[in-house]
């Protein structure tokens, strides 16, 4: 009797490690070993891999990291995507990532304007900006662009600066298609 209930346990155990290592729960597939036996084991062997909650665990673990760019997970000492190619070094990103602290404003609304000025509306963090002040455009597509605030406006009023919490629209001389909702503006060069 011994042996047979060894035998059951020792078939769980093997469930719950082929089990996990495809993503599974360890513990659900170790009551199938137990209570099926050998045919919990065939079981085990036979599920697909969970392949989200395996990415889930290397991402935790360290041992991958997203692209920001594509969103494929990518070796974490990589410092060129394999996927997209894009550059993934630190430099790289501490250029394309907006500053935090400094004047920074996630776009929700782009208006195009007469002739080649556009409206970039959202709504002011971290700090404040100014007409005058040189921004910096990043682009959800990777890239970053320079533009001058040449205008802010506050509801209908045009004013001189836009405090952090204001809903503001920045004026400024790109074509309408060059923004999209998601861009964000930064300060390049902070007062």
């Amino acid at each position: 009797m011994i042996d047979v209930l060894f035998i059951w346990l020792l078939c769980g155990a093997i469930s719950a490690v082929i089990g996990s290592k495809k993503g599974h729960s360890g513990c659900g597939w170790f009551a199938a070993g137990f209570l099926l036996g050998p045919f919990g084991i065939v079981m085990a062997l036979g599920v697909r891999k969970d392949a989200g909650s395996l990415e889930r665990a290397e991402l935790e673990r360290g041992a991958v990291k997203k692209c920001p760019f594509c969103a494929e997970l990518v070796k974490a000492e990589a410092i060129r995507c394999r996927f997209c190619g894009a550059d993934l070094s630190a430099t790289a990103q501490a250029v394309l990532e907006p500053p935090r602290g400094k004047f920074r404003m996630e776009i929700d609304t782009v208006v195009g304007l007469t002739g080649d000025r556009t409206s970039l509306v959202g709504y002011v963090r971290d700090a404040e900006v100014r007409v005058g002040d040189r921004l910096a455009l990043h682009r959800r597509e990777g890239d970053v662009l320079s533009v001058t605030c040449e205008e802010i406006r506050i509801g209908s009023a045009s004013v001189e600066s836009a405090r952090p919490s204001d809903r503001a629209e920045i004026v400024t001389r790109i074509a309408a298609s060059t923004a999209s909702k998601g861009d964000v503006l930064s300060l390049i060069d902070p007062p």
